[in-house]
């Protein structure tokens, strides 16, 4: 039988005395020895505003200003250039990516607690900090009073949505191959001011450095960087736009294995939009020529077909070969710059990068070209026709102009057998069916009539 002190003790702290598992009162809560221990009622927690918190004050000064376009909406203005600073994209093409997700915004406008959806232009936010500067989810939480975990799971929702051409506009409208001929006179008359005619673009392979490489692939992911890599082949225009991306693939793969796979090459193979277009080159006598499909200028580490044009493997000094090879390797310093700007404006592509999923990893990169696009476009940078004309710049100065019309044939490079044995890169449709038709024949017969045409037209 319970003691008579024992009894007073619980009606004195408010408890049922009839009751001796009750053992909490309104203030708190004791144990069976009577001492009090704080204890925080489920469900009473302080509940966080978004719409106080950093992020929230951001929209709201841009909601205030959206009339006037001032604030955050005006790139001139101090809140302007921080807000592109840190999120990498001016407000306005911020506005732009959100008026798009809200069209196809599935999300409940209430949670199962009855809590009113988050702003998805906070989780945007916070996708463009994680890309742009590499902050992590849980410090999101400190800047939008959304935790963490719902920023991370958004940012794989968002970038499945971004980089796919057949959910999200913007990846169809940004990041595509030339197609109508408004678009392909854009990016090949900038090459032919240069002096190199029927050039669709550059192209070269781009390596991503992979942390989190799973054990069992890493042999395939560690070439020559010496650490483990995810490599994407990227076609880009002069004025540093990317054209295609393919990828990702294994670090270890070179770039004649990544060539056979990538499909934006096939619209410069016979069957191909690109294939059909018509131009012409000068010779020596002043006599013009026409030929029939792109190509794009690339390293020496390609496949000798005729839409890949690479520089001369042996040059002579003094000789047309070296003279339109050293220009071809200054021309195609675009991609590498892209490379560059890109890995500058995305820190996430810059360093290790820690995501699990190779697949995710490619996702990453096809929001960061596009996005990429969306800045070179708004800046004006794209649009080179407006530029003065610039006259054809000299690479080497020539003794009275004189130069060697064609290397000799012992310093023409030698056919090597490109073609992959059965089953070495497993069951990945290849352009094999696309390019049997080319011949080195035909390689070098371009090569050597751009060659032949750039010499004319520095001569002229």
């Amino acid at each position: 039988m319970e003691d008579s002190d024992d009894l007073d003790a619980r009606v004195f702290l408010g408890m049922n005395p009839n009751d001796p598992f009750d053992l909490f009162d309104e203030s708190g809560a004791i144990d069976e020895n009577g001492r009090r221990r704080r204890q925080t009622p489920r469900g009473r927690e302080e509940k966080r505003d978004p719409s106080t918190s950093y992020f929230g004050k951001i929209l709201k000064k841009a909601d205030l200003n959206a009339q006037t376009k001032g604030s955050v909406w005006d790139e001139e203005n101090r809140h302007g250039k921080t807000f592109r600073r840190r999120y990498r994209l001016p407000y306005v093409l911020f506005d732009k990516i959100c008026q798009e997700y809200d069209k196809v915004d599935t999300r409940r406008e209430v949670d199962a607690f009855n809590r009113p959806k988050s702003d998805s232009r906070m989780l945007i936010m916070g996708v463009l900090r994680y890309l742009g500067q590499v902050i992590p989810f849980d410090s999101l939480e400190e800047l939008s009073d959304i935790s963490g975990q719902k920023h991370q799971n958004y940012f794989h929702e968002f970038i499945t949505w971004f980089s796919d051409p057949s959910k999200c506009p913007l990846a169809k409208e940004y990041l595509k191959m030339p197609e109508s001929d408004e678009e392909i006179a854009h990016v090949t008359g900038n090459y032919k001011r240069k002096g190199v005619p029927g050039t669709g673009g550059s192209v070269d392979c781009f390596h991503v450095s992979w942390d989190m490489c799973p054990a069992g692939i890493r042999t395939d992911c560690k070439g020559k960087e010496k650490y483990n890599t995810v490599v994407f082949q990227v076609i880009s225009s002069h004025t540093k736009k990317f054209l295609g991306v393919s990828g990702p693939y294994f670090g270890t793969w070179n770039d004649k294995t990544i060539a056979r796979l990538d499909e934006n090459l096939r619209a410069l193979m016979p069957g191909g939009h690109l294939s059909t277009q018509k131009w012409c080159w000068v010779d020596s006598d002043g006599n013009e020529h026409e030929e029939e499909g792109l190509h794009l200028i690339c390293d020496g580490g390609y496949h000798q077909w005729k839409i890949l044009m690479c520089p001369f493997k042996c040059q002579q000094d003094g000789t047309a070969v070296m003279i339109w090879s050293k220009w071809i390797e200054s021309l195609r310093k675009d991609v590498e710059c892209v490379f560059g700007i890109l890995k500058k404006r995305f820190m996430v592509l810059k360093y290790a990068n820690r995501l699990r999923d190779i697949e995710t990893i490619g996702k990453v990169f096809r929001t960061c070209c596009i996005l990429h696009n969306m800045l070179l476009e708004f800046d004006g940078y794209d649009d080179w026709e407006e530029e003065f004309d610039e006259e054809l710049v000299d690479v080497e100065t020539l003794n009275d102009g004189q130069y060697t019309k064609k290397a000799p044939s012992y310093m023409r490079e030698a056919g090597r057998d490109t073609t992959l044995k059965d089953g070495e890169i497993g069951d990945r449709q290849t352009n094999d069916e696309w390019c049997q038709d080319f011949s080195e024949a035909d390689f070098h017969h371009r090569r050597e009539a751009l060659t032949e045409h750039y010499m004319a037209l520095k001569q002229s």
